[in-house]
Parts: C-alpha cells; structure tokens; sequence
C-alpha cells in the first residue's frame, strides 16, 4: 500500500516507508465508517464516479502530505499542496 505505488510512480526515494529521510505522507482512516457516496464526496475537477450512490466502508478522517495536515474531516485547511509527477522518474 505503499512502497509498490512509491515504486511506480519513481518517488521511492523519500516516499513509501516510515523512516527517518522519508516524506511523512500518511493517512488517518476510519476503518468501521460506513457512508454512501456522494457528488460532496468528490474531490477532482469532474464529479463523477461509478460509486455515486454506492454504500462504502472506511472513510479517510486526516490526511498529512510531508507532515503537514492537508486535509480533515472534508475540508482542506490550506489548498492545494502536492507537486504533480510528470512522467516516470528513475530511481
């Protein structure tokens, strides 16, 4: 769930481990929420998704981008933070 996709997108490098020189990317998530999916829900520029109306389990409560919190609970204290990956980097 995390050095695979660290490996494939070529960041593996400060990415993909809890360890001291690596991004501290993680994930705060409610494993027993139960919740069906919304237009709300969507976070990306075109609201829409195959799982509109679908009954869900476990729900994203925080997420922390390089230690930083970038999102909680809906809402993004602080915007956009992420850098996009053009093309696949060597390792």
């Amino acid at each position: 769930m995390a050095e695979g996709p660290a490996a494939l997108a070529g960041c593996q490098r400060r990415k993909g481990r809890i360890e001291a020189g690596f991004d501290a990317d993680l994930v705060v998530l409610d494993t027993e929420a139960e919740f069906a999916v919304t237009e709300a829900d969507l976070y990306h520029r075109h609201p829409v998704s195959p799982y509109l109306g679908e009954r869900l389990f476990g729900r994203v409560k925080a997420t922390y981008l390089r230690g930083r919190l970038v999102y909680q609970d809906g809402k993004f204290p602080e915007g956009p933070r992420g850098v996009e990956l053009r093309g696949r980097r060597s390792a």
